[in-house]
């Protein structure tokens, strides 16, 4: 943690929301009757089986003390992040290949994780959208996140959903992955949502973005190098086209590598967004966090001040090398 936090604070961020911790699960027998369900399995079935095994969890001693250490591991690790002008959040996840009984013990682990501790913002679901069981299991994967959002309405949800292309899998498996995220799992924000014109109506999708104000993250170096998409291919100027909320994110720099900086460079050099419109993005990214209210309140306060010292910097450095041609 202290290593992520010395390297935000060399690129000048001043808040991180991490998907650093893989959220406890269960192999308690007694939720077999979770991997009996499928992505067809109506829903009356769905949430009959996931009360019971909600029932289970509640009752399960080792699953209820590895969340308990989980958290206290975490909050003590990471009690002197915070500072002045630099926090850090959490979110904890699952992997999204796993059986459905691992998944789901796992996402009522998240769930409780983010309830119980402030350190934790928001459940997230990562991994290999093209995967066979991914694939398989996605639908039911979004109706375990809208069984459990009703339970806990107050978490709030931050899904990587359309992270795929043409030739990856078939057009069908395109249709319908952001949609159900947003429609069904009632996530907050989006992550990629690279295949948004492959989806069954596009259009109509854009407009719940809009009206759910729900962002998308952008991760140009992943989708550039992960699924081929960059340029004119990647759908970035669509969604700032239409004004649904995008932020620059690094995806996994742990892979890949990259940081924010050159995503930012990325960003601009290819779509050469105003001013302006990069001053709101760059907010975006506090605006539409899992941060409480006020904590928003002082972080853009915070950031507001960088871009002013920002701008300062740059207006007096070009007057005084006002001689250098063109």
């Amino acid at each position: 943690m202290i290593l992520l936090k010395v390297r935000a604070k060399s690129e000048n961020i001043q808040y991180i929301e991490t998907i650093l911790f893989l959220a406890p699960i269960s192999d308690n027998p007694a939720l077999d009757k979770v991997n009996q369900l499928t992505s067809n399995t109506d829903d009356a079935t769905i949430n009959s089986v996931l009360s019971q095994a909600v029932d289970v969890l509640d009752k399960d001693s080792i699953i209820q003390n590895e969340i308990a250490q989980n958290l206290r591991e975490i909050v003590s690790n990471s009690q002197d992040i915070d500072d002045d002008d630099f926090s850090m959040r959490f979110q904890p996840y699952v992997v999204r290949f796993n059986n459905p009984s691992l998944i789901f013990s796992g996402l009522y682990s998240a769930f409780l994780m983010v309830k119980n501790n402030s350190k934790f913002v928001g459940v997230n679901i990562v991994g290999n959208e093209a995967h066979p069981i991914a694939l398989r299991d996605y639908k039911l994967h979004m109706k375990m996140f809208r069984f459990l959002k009703q339970r806990f309405p107050n978490v709030k949800l931050s899904l990587h959903a359309g992270e795929l292309t043409l030739g990856q899998v078939t057009p069908e498996e395109l249709s319908y992955h952001i949609n159900d995220a947003v429609n069904v799992a009632e996530a907050n924000r989006i992550g990629h949502g690279v295949d948004i014109m492959h989806e069954s109506n596009p259009y109509q999708l854009i407009n719940t973005l809009l009206n759910k104000n729900i962002l998308v993250e952008i991760n140009l170096t992943s989708n550039e190098a992960l699924l081929g998409v960059q340029g004119n291919d990647h759908p970035v100027r669509l969604y700032m086209q239409y004004g649904v909320p995008i932020a620059i994110s690094t995806d996994d720099p742990g892979v890949s590598r990259n940081n924010l900086t050159d995503e930012y460079l990325k960003f601009v050099t290819r779509y050469k967004p105003s001013y302006d419109k990069l001053k709101e993005i760059v907010s975006n990214s506090i605006k539409y966090s899992f941060l409480t209210e006020d904590e928003k309140t002082k972080q853009i306060d915070l950031l507001n001040k960088k871009f002013i010292f920002f701008e300062d910097t740059i207006a007096s450095f070009v007057k005084k090398h006002s001689h250098v041609k063109k």
